[in-house]
């Protein structure tokens, strides 16, 4: 089985759990309040930001998968939150958030291979997120944001999908690592629907 197909089948359950939170369903009925959705939008830019500074310092695993500075989303996060308003300055560092980068910076230590798992699960959501896009419009400030990170790609995403799968099974794992990259993506999964939900518990700060 490729690396693309053993990720899709060996996180499937995590997925379903993450996409099941009460902001992810808030988030596809266009329902989301501005303060939680731009409390969320920090948080993974934390992620994202994370994840990007040790693609750099690691170019041979960020080469297996053909990563490129248009795949810097932390940016695109960044421009949405001034969008509305805000900054990830404004918003503040949630528990779970901090607990994932620790994660990812210790799972990365293991072995830099674990970048091509954690990255996958972010990449991928790209395909469900431009559809949700359209529901989010219809928040009170949906108006105002220009979702770049939610939909990066535009019509091109079926095919970048496409180039990154094709890149991840183009190169050839030690079972020992395919078995840290399917952890790494479980992890994100988690984590994901862990700051999800302390998103929804906690009162985040009012846009600016």
């Amino acid at each position: 089985m490729t690396l693309a197909a053993t990720l899709k089948e060996s996180t499937g359950e995590a997925h379903k759990k993450a996409e099941s939170t009460d902001l992810q369903r808030l988030m596809m009925q266009g329902q989301l309040e501005d303060q939680l959705f731009t409390s969320y939008m920090a948080q993974l830019f934390h992620m994202h930001s994370a994840i990007e500074q040790l693609m750099g310092a690691n170019a041979g695993a960020a080469a297996l998968i053909r990563w490129t500075a248009d795949q810097e989303h932390s940016k695109r996060l960044a421009a949405d939150l001034g969008d509305l308003g805000t900054s990830v300055d404004a918003q503040p560092l949630l528990k779970a958030t901090e607990a994932m980068v620790g994660t990812i910076k210790s799972l990365t230590a293991e072995d830099p291979i674990a970048l091509i798992g954690l990255f996958y699960v972010l990449e991928g959501s790209m395909n469900g997120n431009r559809y949700i896009v359209r529901a989010l419009r219809h928040m009170p400030g949906g108006d105002r944001c220009g979702f770049r990170y939610l939909d990066p790609y535009g019509e091109e995403q079926p095919a970048k999908w496409g180039a990154f799968r094709e890149a991840l099974d183009s190169f050839e794992t030690t079972e020992a690592q395919s078995e840290l990259v399917v952890r790494s993506a479980h992890a994100v999964f988690d984590g994901i629907a862990a700051i999800c939900e302390e998103v929804m518990a906690v009162e985040t700060v009012p846009n600016a």
